[in-house]
């Protein structure tokens, strides 16, 4: 998928971190464990926190981060795991699911979706696109 390079370790990884959230509930769950073992200095400034919706009309939310590294990638995606969330990266507009047992190096896409949302998200089970509902400050 256009967007993405291996890193040092040979892991699939874009410019940015994709965090999907079906509830504000599970986004909570996410913040709260997540800075129980990391500073929030390190995930703030950069993060970006968007309303989404599919064509079907279904709210979600959209954490974005800058996917400086895998180490930091896979802390971020462990935590999200952990709550019911799921993790992409990629650059732009489309990304793909962050690496994870099943595919220790990362996965990749056979085709990009023709679609011009600002999120297109690629997971094993679903390819969706998100237009904003909204900006969450």
């Amino acid at each position: 998928m256009p967007g993405l390079h291996l890193d040092g370790r040979g892991i699939a990884l874009g410019q940015r971190g994709v965090f999907l959230f079906p509830s504000m509930d599970r986004l909570v769950a996410f913040l709260r464990a997540y800075g129980e073992q990391s500073p929030w200095d390190e995930l703030a400034p950069e993060a970006v926190l968007h309303q989404v919706q599919t064509r079907l009309r279904s709210q979600e939310l959209v954490l974005s981060v800058d996917a400086d590294s895998t180490y930091r990638m896979d802390r971020l995606a462990q935590v999200a795991r952990l709550v019911g969330g799921f993790v992409f990266t990629g650059s732009s507009r489309h990304f793909v699911r962050y690496r994870d047992r099943s595919a220790p190096l990362g996965y990749d896409v056979s085709r990009v979706i023709d679609d011009d949302s600002p999120y297109v998200l690629y997971e094993a089970t679903f390819e969706q696109a998100y237009a904003l509902a909204g900006e969450i400050h």
